[in-house]
C-alpha cells in the first residue's frame, strides 16, 4: 500500500513539473506553435503554446500585438498587467485561476464562452466594458472589479 501511495504521489509530482510560464511575444493565434509564445519576456518565439495549468502573461514587453483564441483553449491564469495589444477570442477559454486585464489592452470576446472554474477565482476587469463580459459563464464565485474598481461578488449560477 505505500508503494501505491508513493507512486501516486510521483505522479502528482511529475505532472506539477511540466506546468510552463508564457510569454506573447508575436501577433499570432493561442495554438500557434513557434510564432507567438516565448518562455522569457520580450524573448523570442519557442515551440510550444500554453495549455492547461500554465501562466500566461501578456505584458508590456508583447508589444500592440494581437493573441487570438483560435480553438478552444485553457491555461491556469492570464495576466496582461501593461498589456497594450488585443486578446481575441474566436474560441472558447478555461482558467482556473487569476485573469487580469490591462486598461490599455483591447479585449474582443465576439460571444465566446470563458469557463473560470475549479476554486474560486479572480477576475480583473480594468475598467472594461460590462458587455465585454456578457457572454461569460462563470461556474463559481469569482471576485470581479467594476468601473469603479469596487470589488463585487458574483455567487455561483
Amino acid at each position: 500500500m505505500k508503494k501505491l501511495l508513493l507512486f501516486i504521489g510521483l505522479l502528482f509530482l511529475q505532472a506539477s513539473a511540466y506546468c510552463a510560464t508564457w510569454y506573447a511575444v508575436a501577433t499570432g493565434n493561442w495554438m500557434q506553435s513557434g510564432v507567438t509564445w516565448s518562455n522569457s519576456s520580450g524573448g523570442s518565439p519557442v515551440a510550444g503554446y500554453p495549455v492547461a495549468g500554465d501562466t500566461v502573461y501578456l505584458n508590456a514587453a508583447s508589444g500592440a500585438i494581437t493573441v487570438t483564441v483560435d480553438a478552444p483553449s485553457a491555461c491556469a491564469s492570464i495576466i496582461c498587467t501593461g498589456f497594450t495589444g488585443t486578446l481575441t477570442m474566436l474560441n472558447s477559454m478555461t482558467t482556473t485561476g487569476a485573469v487580469t486585464f490591462s486598461p490599455g489592452m483591447t479585449f474582443t470576446p465576439n460571444s465566446q464562452t470563458w469557463n473560470m472554474g475549479c476554486s474560486a477565482v479572480s477576475l480583473t476587469t480594468a475598467n472594461k466594458k460590462k458587455n465585454e463580459f456578457s457572454a461569460f459563464l462563470l461556474k463559481n464565485t469569482i471576485l470581479a472589479h467594476n468601473s469603479y474598481n469596487t470589488p463585487t461578488k458574483s455567487k455561483k449560477p
